[in-house]
């Protein structure tokens, strides 16, 4: 869709997404968060420049997955 007004901006994201991946890759969790924050200004960003800034993008507060714990544990397998 090249005529939309938000495909000229598409490109602001790629440099975090990039980094999201490297933090994913290298297991670290500071650069990960670091990166997912930067990741998620450069989406409210693109977004008050097209005129969604209705849409505003944030960081979850919470699990949806409620019956679930994601907590990392140490495993030892033998």
């Amino acid at each position: 869709q090249k005529q939309r007004k938000e495909t000229k901006f598409i490109e602001m994201i790629y440099p975090p997404l990039e980094s999201v991946k490297h933090a994913i890759v290298k297991k670290d969790t500071n650069l990960f968060k670091k990166s997912y924050t930067a990741l998620t200004k450069s989406c409210n960003d693109c977004h008050q420049l097209t005129n969604f800034s209705y849409n505003l993008v944030k960081i979850p507060d919470a699990s949806p997955f409620t019956n679930q714990d994601f907590t990392i544990k140490e495993t030892v397998i033998k």
